[in-house]
Formats: C-alpha cells, structure tokens, sequence
C-alpha cells in the first residue's frame, strides 16, 4: 500500500517487485499489463465488428482476413488500425509476442481484485489486510474443491477455446495430400507446410 499512485511509489514497488521475484534478465519471461493502450480497446469493443474481429485473431492469416474485410468495410477504420502511434503488438492477439504466455486484451483481472476488495479499502490498515487475506482463503478454498471434482487435464474454458480455435485454424488452411503419410497444408496466407 502507497500514499498514492506516483512515479516514486511506482518505483519503489516495481524495485520490491524485482528483489523478492529475482527478476533477472531485464524482465525476459515476465508480462506486466498495463492501461497504456485502452482507448484502443474501448474503441474496438464498442464496434464489436470488424475492428473487433482483428483484435481477437489468434493467427497472422486470421488478422490480415479480417484487415482485408475491415478496409473494404471501412477504410477509415483500417487506417486508424494501421496507426503507427498504436502497433498490432499492443491490441491484436495475433501479434503478442509468443514467448509470454498471456493473451489477454484487457484488464479485468485488476478491475475484478479491486472490486472483490473494495469493502476492506476503507479499512485501517491492518483491518483491512486481515479481511483481504480472509476472503483470498475463503475464494482458495472454494475454488479447489470445485476444481478437485473436475475429471479431465485441461480446464472446461481452456478446451472451448482451444476447440474453437482448432475449427477456425482448418478453415484457414487448404490440405493436399498424396497417397502417402504426410500432407501439404496451405495457410490462408500461402504459407506451405508438410504435415503428418
């Protein structure tokens, strides 16, 4: 907890930050989320189209797809898109770098801690630790005995998305295949690759 939310309480929690997590290598491995591009995502998600539809492709070949169908639906959508002052790297999925495995356009896991918290805010300080800490327990708790029932390895959202996902990848892609084991597969981008 700070006085309130300046460049100095920023650096003093990011320097504890580094020191209790060991953060080496400036950072590599480690994804912060940040505010810094929201008016994109408020803009994309109150169009909840086109502009929408490129924010959430998970694929180059998806990402120009829908680029192609939002500059013949509005040009001066795609132009505003394609604003250096706001790269693809910061709002469409598709240009997240692969290495961080955190693929989330927004910041609702804060929003959603903040809400979650907001009784105890007003709280002394120790009061109002002990009633976060409290609730944390309680929300542990009744999370691993509803995930301690579920039978399967992979969580029943994670299997939605990556069953949606497999769907659209194969209507990406073009298969031609011979009498043999492998297969060539072209993506919607005229990438070519052999598969078994």
């Amino acid at each position: 907890m700070v006085e309130m939310e300046c460049k100095d309480s920023w650096m003093w929690f990011l320097n504890l930050l580094v020191k209790d997590l060991n953060i080496r290598h400036e950072g590599a491995g480690w994804t912060f989320i940040s505010d810094k591009h929201k008016g994109y995502y408020l803009h994309l998600m109150s169009d909840g189209g086109p502009a929408w539809a490129c924010a959430k492709a998970t694929t180059m070949a998806s990402f120009t797809k829908e680029m192609v169908l939002m500059n013949r639906m509005d040009p001066g959508a795609y132009e505003w898109l394609t604003n250096p002052e706001g790269p693809t790297k910061h709002w469409s999925r598709s240009h997240f770098n692969t290495n961080l495995k955190f693929d989330i356009l927004l910041n609702n896991l804060c929003e959603s801690f903040n809400a979650f918290v907001l009784g105890a805010r007003g709280k002394p300080i120790i009061s109002c630790l002990e009633e976060i800490r409290v609730k944390l327990m309680k929300r542990i708790h009744m999370s691993r005995a509803k995930m301690m029932s579920y039978e399967s390895n992979i969580f029943p959202k994670p299997r939605y998305i990556l069953e949606k996902n497999k769907v659209k990848a194969v209507t990406n892609c073009i298969p031609c295949g011979s009498s043999g084991p492998q297969i060539e597969v072209e993506s919607a981008g005229g990438r070519k690759q052999a598969c078994c």
